[in-house]
């Protein structure tokens, strides 16, 4: 059932409408791993020497020391994902109005 831009809240995506999402948009390819999928924390792509592990999740409900937050946050995902966090993708969520 095609969801209405006009009718989504501020916030996360109904699961079903993200997972028809990532199947238009999405596509496969042999480099990536892990890729795209509802619930998945991380997308990890097979480099020549290794695994790079993407990963950006935006922090909400912090006022005090958020960078720290975002960094803590990223990090630890990629940490559970077996990999070692070297650079920070961030996220940026802007007021719904002005």
């Amino acid at each position: 059932m095609p969801i209405e831009f006009e009718k989504l809240f501020t916030g996360k995506l109904p699961a079903g409408f993200l997972q028809d999402l990532i199947e238009r948009y999405t596509h496969p390819s042999r480099e990536i791993t892990i890729g795209a999928r509802v619930g998945e924390d991380a997308t990890v792509i097979e480099q020549s020497d290794g695994y790079l592990i993407v990963k950006t999740d935006p922090i909400t409900f912090v006022t005090e020391q958020i960078g720290t937050y975002a960094v803590h946050v990223n990090a630890n995902d990629i940490y559970c994902m077996g990999g070692m966090p070297k650079w920070f993708l961030c996220t940026v969520l802007l007021p719904e109005k002005g």
